[in-house]
């Protein structure tokens, strides 16, 4: 998949460079032609990516914010190149868009070599150094818990429920879109950028992750549900994102959001049933 990628992104420079050296027309129109094939499949394998990666509750934002930002530079790029083609020409204007496509797409073979994602099947497998690993994507964890559902929604979607089990102090507003900072008296915080809440049922957040630089914008998103059961209510937690992670920040992030999801649902049981 890299490597197809990396060849339709070489499409894009075929598109301007034939008329920038003032080639042929069968040139122009074969470069035209492998971009324009390029760009479908491009579509395609990035759409494929973004699927696998994102969790399903952001993918409408995702695909928007993608959406916005692509479509949305074409009138100012055309209004830009325009206006340079009538001071320089247009030979001029198309030599530029090779030299940026170019540097385009050498910065992604770069990137794309070394971090981008294979995927097998319905399996994400990061790269180390060009070579393939499986890296588990997914953390998901069960408890039953002896008393109503509405006690134990209470405990995960309140600043003083999350305050007790969770962290040691909890504030901010949980809605969608919301923010609420945990914080402990070692000095650690935790901001949790609420992302769905169906009432009774589903409470889910996006997070920085464990390990990364704080101004890392990579994230892992967790979702809460919750179900009737004999016992009185089953709960799962499910966070995935991980895969995004190279293996050193994989073991670091997932090892201990694993470890650390045991101890913190032993916590949120032990304060429901106290």
């Amino acid at each position: 998949m890299t490597r197809l990628l990396i060849v339709d992104a070489v499409g894009i420079v075929l598109l301007v460079a034939p008329v920038a050296f003032d080639a042929p027309v069968w040139a122009v129109a074969a470069g035209a032609i492998v971009a324009g094939a390029g760009s479908s499949v491009w579509r395609i394998l990035v759409a494929t990516i973004r699927q696998d990666l994102s969790p399903p509750e952001l993918l409408g934002r995702i695909y928007a914010a993608s959406r916005m930002i692509s479509w949305g530079v074409i009138p100012v790029s055309a209004a830009l190149a325009g206006g340079a083609a009538e001071i320089w020409g247009v030979r001029a204007v198309f030599a530029g868009a090779t030299v940026i496509s170019v540097v385009v797409l050498a910065a992604f073979v770069l990137d794309a070599t070394r971090r981008l994602p294979y995927i097998s099947g319905n399996q994400m497998v990061a790269t180390h150094g060009g070579v393939p690993m499986a890296f588990p994507d997914r953390i998901e964890r069960t408890v039953h818990i002896g008393r109503p559902q509405e006690q134990v929604w209470a405990a995960i979607t309140t600043a003083e429920g999350l305050g007790t089990w969770f962290g040691e102090a909890a504030e901010g507003e949980v809605k969608v879109g919301g923010t609420v900072e945990l914080s402990w008296q070692s000095g650690d915080t935790a901001k949790l950028r609420v992302e769905r809440l169906d009432p009774q049922s589903v409470f889910a957040y996006s997070w920085h992750i464990h390990g990364l630089p704080e101004n890392d914008p990579r994230r892992t998103y967790v979702e809460f549900t919750l179900s009737p059961d004999a016992e009185g209510t089953s709960l799962t937690v499910v966070e995935t994102g991980f895969a995004q992670l190279d293996d050193d920040e994989h073991a670091k992030a997932y090892d201990g959001n694993t470890r650390g999801w045991k101890h913190e649902l032993d916590e949120l049981v032990a304060y429901v049933n106290g």
